[in-house]
């Protein structure tokens, strides 16, 4: 039977307020969106660009942004975003596949394929919400942090 310590408790309290925190961020950033009487007119009216509303809105007001911050660290048990936080530190740059190829060189053993998949949405998302920068080159992003 193994023995769980002290230090093995506080620090997953730790990783797990953390985690909580991002949460509540998050909701406040949603909150104060849909509270701001610019943005319910601009759905009444239908005349809406969410995205750039969304990222000049919350830039505007100071909050603190949403953007990765830069890993010098790995954990397997690292959550998704700070994993490509972490290979996007030390790649500096690169596409959906150098980011593949990063994490599998750090994780073998995951799946490729279900990797690539995951990333792709994953991704996308941060693109979407200003987490990470993403240039288009043809039909494809190069993904970066902000600095």
């Amino acid at each position: 039977m193994s023995q769980i310590s002290s230090k093995h408790v506080i620090a997953y309290l730790n990783n797990r307020k953390r985690e909580l925190e991002e949460k509540i961020h998050h909701i406040d950033n949603t909150i104060s969106l849909l509270s701001d009487p610019r943005l319910q007119q601009s759905f009444i009216s239908g005349k809406l660009d969410i995205d750039e509303q969304r990222i000049s809105h919350s830039r505007q007001l100071g909050k603190p942004s949403l953007e990765l911050k830069i890993e010098k660290t790995f954990d397997p048990d690292f959550k998704l975003d700070r994993k490509i936080a972490y290979v996007l530190t030390s790649i500096e740059s690169g596409f959906k596949n150098d980011i593949v190829a990063g994490l599998h060189a750090l994780q073998p053993e995951l799946n490729i394929h279900k990797l690539e998949k995951q990333l792709a949405v994953r991704l996308s998302y941060l693109l979407k919400i200003g987490a990470i920068k993403g240039d288009k080159i043809s039909r494809s992003y190069r993904y970066s942090l902000f600095e």
